[in-house]
């Protein structure tokens, strides 16, 4: 899901507030801005909008300044709402598997630019939320013999998760169906990974720095690695919103080398990756840091979800559910690769709150959130598990890289 169509859908069918018509036709970028400021009543910030981060300015609007909004404008809400609500059902029941919001697909694609401004690393930009990073010395791989076969096991979960299936000695796939904090449900993958040596970072082909750069379908990577699964990965600079996952955000590094460096894409989080010795880390640090640790695959991404095995959202509100994908570590080694679907019938999604808790419950004691909304998508065998979505369709993005579980 590109951005517009993430903070149309946030005022429409969160805040149920009534879209001006000229939100919904625009055709570039500053259009857009400049109706959504409007719709809002707010100014965004200059960094949001060069950071192509409106929606993360969505979602920190305080609560008291939404119910102002909706009170602004509560007929418009409340008979649009239910006239939609009406029809989807009623289409529902008599036009199988009709998907009513792709009618309206059209109205959001954005006019795609051939030409693309490349805005270089701005280094003394970079701002960190999260201070606390992981502590090494709580991994204890001495056990790590892929026997994980107990007289005993901790809880339902750990017993789910230490349970190989037919014979499999490399990974295991659960299929997760709950029930998020806002009451509704959702569908997951937690992929359980007993080698933690077997996850590497793969790359698109075309991935790079500059204007022609470009992305690759899940599968595409999975195939070109050989591996056994794959799981998107770090999010993308997108200046025109065409999705074509070209330019990734933040330092890529696989296999031991530096492929890019561009500017980071999100102030909370940092890097995730794993050292020379299989441990994950989330860490705030320059490049420099990253090689002198010996991270042998990362990214920059965020946020933190789980650090040194303290919930890192247990505290705050649910917040707002959307498909969201997940990476984290136990303390024995084995890693947890974890997506949710979101915004279908199906699957409402998760927020972060949820996602953390859901880390938490399988053991991990790092874990950190990775690039969601249309990119959350995951393949066995190129295959793909999840159902990847716009919030309107189907739709299967090109990303510019994606963990791989290599045998």
């Amino acid at each position: 899901m590109n951005e517009k169509d993430e903070v149309i859908e946030f005022l429409d069918f969160t805040l149920e507030l009534d879209i001006p018509q000229e939100l919904l036709k625009a055709n570039t970028k500053e259009e857009f801005i400049d109706q959504l400021e409007n719709t809002i009543e707010l100014k965004i910030p200059k960094e949001y909008i060069e950071n192509d981060r409106i929606m993360d300015y969505i979602e920190s609007i305080p609560e008291e300044h939404i119910e102002k909004l909706k009170r602004k404008f509560p007929l418009k809400a409340i008979v649009f709402s239910s006239f939609f609500l009406v029809m989807s059902m009623f289409l529902f029941v008599f036009i199988s598997n009709y998907d009513v919001r792709s009618m309206f697909a059209s109205i959001f694609d954005f006019t795609k630019s051939n030409s693309v401004e490349i805005v270089k690393p701005n280094n003394s930009s970079n701002k960190f939320t999260n201070t606390e990073s992981t502590d090494v010395g709580l991994y204890n791989f001495n056990d790590n013999t892929n026997n994980y076969e107990a007289p005993v096991y901790l809880n339902e979960f750990e017993k789910e998760l230490l349970t190989k299936k037919d014979g499999n000695n490399l990974y295991k796939i659960i299929e997760l169906n709950g029930t998020n904090n806002n009451g509704r449900k959702y569908v997951g993958y937690l992929a359980v990974v007993y080698d933690p040596s077997k996850v590497i970072l793969g790359v698109s082909s075309g991935a790079g720095e500059t204007a022609n750069s470009y992305g690759e379908i899940l599968s595409v990577i999975s195939q070109k690695y050989n591996a056994k699964l794959a799981m998107n990965a770090g999010g993308f600079y997108d200046p025109t919103w065409s999705s074509n996952g070209g330019i990734p955000h933040g330092l890529v590094i696989s296999r031991g080398e530096v492929k890019t460096n561009f500017r980071r894409g999100t102030e909370s989080g940092g890097i995730i990756g794993f050292t020379s010795d299989n441990k994950l880390i989330l860490k705030n640090m320059t490049k420099e840091e990253a090689i002198n640790m010996k991270l042998r695959d990362a990214i920059d991404w965020g946020p933190f979800l789980v650090i040194n095995g303290k919930d890192q959202f247990k505290d705050t509100k649910n917040g707002w559910a959307t498909a969201r994908t997940a990476i984290g570590q136990r303390a024995d080694g084995i890693v947890l690769l974890l997506v949710v679907d979101g915004r279908q019938e199906r699957s409402d999604g998760v927020s972060f709150k949820d996602l953390s808790e859901i880390m938490m419950k399988y053991g991990a004691i790092n874990a950190a959130s990775l690039d969601g909304g249309t990119s959350t998508s995951m393949t066995e065998n190129h295959q793909f598990v999840n159902i990847p979505h716009n919030g309107y369709k189907r739709t299967i993005r090109s990303l510019p890289n994606a963990w791989l579980v290599v045998e």
